[in-house]
């Protein structure tokens, strides 16, 4: 529903206006009334308009002002203005500025109708999904690095999207090619910098990507980004190779051996420009795209492990597995099968970050995909001694707790289960009965929360009807009530339709009607008096307001039901 402002100082006009636009009923309008520029721009403190319709001539604050604040605060916002035939210098100048119309006031109600249908067809135009789609392809260019962050970022992260289309990597501008296989490079300045200061961060992450790229540019292509850690991290792929015909296997293996000694002159760089020193792990093999999460999470903990003396470091990863202990020494980082490698790529930074999101926002089937491959590793995990079993179970706990003590669920829950086996998952017989476990609890906190949100909700609601009720002479604006229970008022405006079934705007005019039909059979009421009742300041906009909504005038209302009641007191006195 769209919000209307009408503003006039003289009052039959303003009130007129709002009449003629409340009864269209093509129109779907929250419409609101001020009687000067003052008290117009008291409605747009307190809340967004789209759509204002005001004289241009008016004492105080005259429509020009008015426009100024306007476009200050909302710069969205449209403006019709009414003028008189005198006023062309005014019009000149408000015909500058987008989105602003003018119509004479000596124009009859179809023209304001019109202009007023036409400026809201404009304004559903702009917000348009496509619309908005063509106009943010048009700045992507500019948040290019943004998106390119995050885009790594997810692929770093194992998320479950497919990220690899050629179109995504067009729409980014990311110069890899999708199809083909890739070299990671992970890489940490070893020193922390003497200031803890933004700006030098900003400053020492930025000299060594130019660092980087001076010395990789010429053979490889890159996407490069800094983790949450602050390192550097680089996806690269060889440029393509001037002979056509050379094969593809030996161009990454020429790759390969150029990146190894590019990246000692990095460092040597590094060194001397930025007098830091720099340790780099790199893979040394191409690996596919859905092979990056866990390479990732593999290079990490290598660099993390602080080899020799924990600086200036450079290494590939198979060599770090081998050659510090031979060819047929296990692996630094033993993995034993290949679903407790996917728990590991699964179990990555951003896992309970992920869950607490979806939990917190009561997206269940959400949470319910982020947390089903664990849930079916848990389930096929024979061993109650398994270390990543126990790991993937006390991350799911520890994130379920913290919500559970952040919304003092603890009493509620208590309820329905226990939760001290929370985080005792040797209390159970196996995986399997600590798995149905945490699904209750689950379960439990979703229907918790939906009771909670039906509770704030009727809550909401049943005050919105007390105080409609107890305010009929007052303003009952869409805005006015949303302020009374600190809601947005396109927020309310769904929830009570939600809750309720009827629109704010109905349920106030069917208790004015009620009230106003209680009223009008009392002795000796006069109809203005009615009329100021239920909230209306003349008695021609009541009676017009109550023919429409009981098919008859408000005196003619009377007349027939007083002389029913009499009717029937004859009645009962003959009886």
């Amino acid at each position: 529903m769209y919000r209307l402002l009408v503003v006039d100082d003289e009052e039959f006009i303003t009130d007129g206006m709002a009449e003629l636009l409340l009864d269209d009923p093509e129109l779907d309008l929250d419409v609101y009334k001020a009687y000067s520029g003052e008290e117009a721009i008291d409605w747009l403190r307190r809340t967004r308009m789209d759509v204002v319709l005001s004289d241009i001539h008016m004492p105080g604050m005259d429509g020009m002002e008015l426009l100024a604040q306007i476009k200050r605060n909302w710069p969205t916002c449209r403006v019709i203005f009414l003028t008189g035939y005198d006023d062309f210098q005014y019009i000149y100048e408000a015909i500058r500025h987008p989105g602003t119309k003018y119509l004479l006031k000596s124009e009859n109600h179809s023209k304001v109708l019109k202009a007023v249908k036409e400026t809201l067809e404009e304004i559903g135009r702009e917000v348009r999904y496509d619309d908005i789609m063509r106009r943010a392809q048009q700045d992507i260019h500019a948040a290019r690095e943004t998106f390119q962050k995050d885009f790594c970022l997810r692929l770093l992260h194992g998320s479950q999207e497919n990220l690899t289309s050629g179109d995504l990597f067009t729409r980014l501008e990311i110069k890899l090619d999708p199809r083909l296989p890739v070299l990671l490079l992970l890489g940490r300045l070893d020193r922390d910098l003497p200031s803890k200061d933004y700006a030098d961060l900003m400053q020492s992450q930025f000299s060594l990507r130019w660092v980087l790229n001076r010395y990789l540019n010429r053979t490889f292509r890159d996407l490069t980004v800094f983790d949450e850690a602050g390192r550097i991290v680089s996806i690269l792929q060889p440029k393509p190779a001037e002979a056509a015909a050379q094969d593809i296997a030996q161009q990454y293996r020429e790759a390969t051996a150029q990146l190894k000694g590019s990246l000692e002159l990095v460092q040597s760089a590094c060194k001397a420009s930025m007098a830091n020193t720099l340790s780099l792990i790199t893979t040394d093999q191409p690996i596919e795209w859905h092979q990056i999460a866990h390479r990732y999470e593999k290079l990490s903990r290598l660099m993390n492990g602080q080899i020799g003396v924990g600086s200036e470091v450079l290494l590939t990863d198979t060599a770090f597995d081998s050659a510090l202990f031979g060819q047929a020494a296990p692996s630094l980082l033993p993995i034993e099968n290949e679903a407790d490698a996917q728990m590991e790529q699964l179990l990555g930074q951003r896992f309970e970050e992920m869950l607490s999101i979806h939990l917190h926002a009561g997206h269940e089937e959400r949470f319910a995909d982020q947390l089903r491959p664990i849930i079916h590793y848990l389930r096929r995990e024979p061993s109650r001694n398994s270390g990543i079993a126990l790991e993937a179970y006390l991350r799911v706990a520890l994130t379920l707790l913290s919500y559970i003590n952040s919304h003092h669920l603890t009493q509620d829950l208590a309820f329905h289960i226990g939760q001290n086996q929370l985080i005792r998952p040797d209390s159970f017989a196996d995986w399997s009965e600590a798995v149905q476990y945490l699904e209750t609890i689950i379960h439990t906190i979703f229907t918790l929360q939906r009771e909670a949100g039906k509770r704030r909700t009727d809550t909401a609601v049943a005050f919105i009807q007390a105080y409609v009720a107890q305010h009929l002479g007052e303003d009952l604006s869409l805005v006015r009530l949303a302020e009374q229970v600190y809601l947005n008022p396109s927020y309310l405006s769904r929830l009570f339709k939600q809750a309720t079934g009827t629109n704010v705007s109905d349920y106030i005019e069917h208790v004015r009607i009620q009230r106003a039909k209680q009223l009008l059979l009392g002795e000796n009421v006069r109809i203005q008096e009615v009329a100021s009742a239920v909230g209306y300041d003349t008695a021609g906009s009541f009676t017009r307001f109550f023919k429409k909504a009981a098919g008859m005038a408000p005196q003619d209302y009377r007349t027939v039901h007083l002389e029913k009641m009499i009717s029937r007191a004859q009645d009962s006195a003959t009886k």
